[in-house]
C-alpha cells in the first residue's frame, strides 16, 4: 500500500484520570489551604481524594508536589526571631531555653546552626558574651 492509500490516524480521546480531573483544576487553591494550616487530610478531602491517593500524587506530581509545600520552622520560628534570640543569649539563656521559646527540637536547633551560617554565627558570639551575673548581696542571700 503506498501512503496515500493509508486510513488517517485517529486521536484517540484523552482518558481523564482522578488528577486530572480532581487537583488540576484546584492547583490554585491548594497553596491558600496550606498557608491557612490545612493538614494533607483536609486538602485530600477538599479535593475529593484519598490521603493515600494524595501522597501518591505528591511523589508523582513535582508541581502538586511544589504547591504542598510548607514553610519550615527555620522560616516561621528562627528566622523571624534572630535578634530576639540574640538578646536572649546577651540575657544569660540557655540554649535549651532558647530551643523551648523557639518551639523547635534539640535535633532541628542543631541542625540549623549547621544549615545556616547566619545562626552559626551568632551561636558562635553567644559564647563570647560575658553572661550577665546576678549581684550577690547579703540581703538577697539572707532576706534581711
Amino acid at each position: 500500500m503506498s501512503k496515500n492509500n493509508e486510513k488517517p490516524k485517529r486521536n484517540k480521546p484523552r482518558i481523564l484520570t482522578k488528577y486530572d480531573q480532581f487537583v488540576v483544576p484546584r492547583l490554585k487553591d491548594i497553596p491558600v489551604w496550606v498557608r491557612e494550616g490545612a493538614t494533607d487530610e483536609e486538602i485530600a478531602k477538599r479535593l475529593n481524594i484519598h490521603i493515600w491517593t494524595l501522597g501518591d500524587y505528591r511523589r508523582k506530581h513535582p508541581k502538586f508536589a511544589e504547591v504542598l509545600e510548607r514553610p519550615t520552622k527555620w522560616e516561621t520560628h528562627v528566622y523571624p526571631r534572630l535578634a530576639e534570640i540574640q538578646k536572649w543569649f546577651e540575657e544569660g539563656m540557655n540554649a535549651e531555653d532558647i530551643i523551648k521559646k523557639l518551639d523547635i527540637g534539640k535535633t532541628t536547633w542543631y541542625e540549623y546552626i549547621d544549615k545556616h551560617p547566619i545562626l552559626a554565627e551568632l551561636v558562635k558570639w553567644s559564647r563570647s558574651v560575658p553572661i550577665p551575673r546576678r549581684k550577690f548581696t547579703f540581703e538577697s542571700r539572707y532576706g534581711v
